[in-house]
């Protein structure tokens, strides 16, 4: 099995972060999914993960967060 070159990783980071920007709420988790993988990914290879990744997985991570706390009973 063939390991993706870190360009092609990057090249995917991006269209799914113009899928994330125009997704609904309830794609949006599957899309961070697949976008946390880009970024594991890019890390194994030993590669420096793309700032605008990041802070894309930062942000979407503590929108889960916060959406886990909207969802718990009082």
């Amino acid at each position: 099995m063939s390991q993706i070159s870190v360009e092609e990783l990057i090249a995917d980071g991006d269209r799914l972060i113009e899928e994330i920007t125009g997704a609904t709420e309830e794609d949006r988790y599957g899309l961070h999914q697949k976008l946390h993988r880009v970024i594991q990914n890019i890390r194994m290879q030993g590669q420096k993960i793309p700032g605008r990744f990041h802070d894309l997985d930062v942000e979407m991570l503590d929108e889960e967060i916060e959406d886990g706390f909207d969802n718990m009973p009082v």
